[in-house]
């Protein structure tokens, strides 16, 4: 077949446009491509099928294997798949930096967002995360459950936290607010008189 007699054909999801360059022994055409993009293809590469898209094709089953749950996105890891790998390193991961406020006090993960079909699991249950909400344990004393988890504003979430505290004593200094940490000193010593 002659390379000329490629021009406006189908291969695959290209369809070969114009000759662009010839040697002695190849031809390159460029082809656009159904997903937009044009590329210059060697003429041999669309009659022998190597060569069916320019590239997007390959790119989408890569996805596909890699990200069963669907919620890949063209960067890479979704939100919500960060979220959740944040919340397994918190809980399991001794070497994390937030190991001692969640694992190591018996905050775990559930069965169901643990193992091969956690995340699966876990998008199902929580779903797309809201804009400007993050994951919040309802209770911050048990784990990550759907009956204890839920996507909170960070205000919401500030009202949820424990306070953290320094000082002589627990009740002494509030690390986040300390004239509000006096004033609740000041309500409870005067409530217990």
């Amino acid at each position: 077949m002659k390379t000329e007699d490629l021009l406006g054909q189908h291969f695959g999801r290209l369809i070969a446009r114009r000759i662009v360059r010839r040697t002695d022994k190849t031809a390159f055409i460029e082809c656009s491509c159904t997903c937009g993009t044009t590329k210059i293809i060697r003429a041999s590469n669309l009659q022998s099928g190597a060569c069916r898209s320019c590239g997007c094709y390959r790119r989408e089953r890569i996805i596909k294997m890699n990200f069963k749950h669907g919620a890949a996105t063209r960067k890479g890891c979704s939100t919500e798949w960060t979220i959740w790998r944040g919340m397994h390193q918190r809980c399991e991961d001794k070497n994390c930096k937030d190991y001692p406020r969640y694992g190591a006090k018996g905050i775990r993960v559930c069965a169901r967002w643990s193992g091969s079909n956690g995340f699966a699991h876990f998008f199902e249950d929580m779903g797309n995360r809201p804009l400007h909400k993050t994951l919040d344990r309802i209770k911050g004393t048990k784990g990550y459950t759907l009956a204890n988890c839920r996507w909170a504003t960070p205000k919401e979430q500030a009202a949820n936290r424990s306070p953290r505290t320094r000082g002589i004593g627990s009740d002494h200094w509030s690390h986040r607010n300390p004239s509000k940490a006096l004033l609740n000193l000041h309500r409870n010593r005067g409530s217990r008189t």
